[in-house]
């Protein structure tokens, strides 16, 4: 519109140039042409017409610059309200940014403190876990000082036995120490799942160790009817066979014993290892 109104105006003060050179033209003539002749008078009726023409296309040039005075303060008021809405805009954008930085700060604390309490509660139970560790592996080494106690008793058991005892009480001898060899050999079977889940270690190394105490309990029965049998007065013969095989199962108790608590401590010890660098990952991480 703005744009519009000054080409008008232009172009109507193009005419009115052309207009004023003419009614100078005009005017010359009318100076130089004697009054009172008939062409004095067409030339004066010609300059009135010129200066009516020259008068209107005044007029039309005054509405033409008010139209553009109003187009241009139209103009800019609008760049002026345009300018404020950026304004506005802006600071609306600012706020906003500035609550989702608070809103995500908040989220983030929050999850932190999430993270943070079950890494607690994870190191609590771990300790806990080591804790009852070390009572069971505490219960263990001193199971093994007794198994070895028993074991010793029962070597000088054998070698202090007399040698006129029946071929039937060998025989029995034989087959407790037999049974015993047995029940023996399967405290040394580890459960591969002990390596996935330390409860099932701890189940495990608890069912072993009561195995143990039933044993040991076996072996102090044949030791008190030893020593029964020694009071009343009976001698008790054992062939070379018997107590290489007597020794022997001794032997391998003992092996299986160590290799039982070595086996353990590997499990539980790997397993906390495997476990301890993942809790500080997480830590770490959080």
């Amino acid at each position: 519109m703005l744009r519009n109104a000054r080409e008008e105006r232009r172009v109507l003060q193009q005419q009115r140039t052309g207009v004023q050179k003419r009614l100078k033209e005009v005017a010359l003539k009318v100076e130089k042409t004697p009054r009172g002749t008939d062409q004095y008078v067409d030339l004066v009726r010609e300059e009135s017409k010129i200066f009516q023409e020259d008068n209107l296309i005044a007029e039309k040039v005054i509405d033409v610059e008010e139209r553009e005075r109003q187009s241009f303060e139209s103009l800019t008021h609008a760049i002026y309200l345009a300018h404020e809405k950026e304004n506005e805009q802006r600071e609306h954008t600012k706020y906003y940014s500035i609550i989702a930085s608070l809103i995500g700060a908040i989220i983030g604390a929050v999850m932190a403190y999430g993270r943070l309490r079950s890494v607690n509660k994870a190191m609590e139970s771990s300790d806990d876990t080591v804790q009852e560790c070390r009572v069971i592996l505490t219960d263990m080494q001193s199971q093994q000082r007794d198994m070895q106690s028993l074991i010793t008793n029962v070597r000088q058991y054998l070698n202090t036995a007399g040698s006129s005892n029946t071929d039937q009480d060998a025989t029995q001898q034989v087959l407790s120490v037999s049974s015993q060899k047995e029940n023996y050999d399967n405290v040394s079977v580890v459960d591969k799942e002990m390596k996935e889940n330390i409860k099932d270690i701890l189940t495990t190394v608890k069912e072993n160790g009561s195995n143990l105490d039933k044993d040991m309990k076996e072996i102090r029965k044949i030791l008190e009817v030893g020593s029964a049998k020694d009071s009343s007065g009976t001698v008790v013969y054992v062939g070379h066979e018997i107590k290489e095989l007597l020794d022997e199962t001794g032997n391998n108790m003992e092996s299986k014993l160590k290799i039982y608590t070595l086996a353990s401590v590997t499990f539980i010890y790997g397993t906390l290892a495997l476990t301890l660098p993942i809790l500080y990952h997480f830590f770490k991480g959080s």
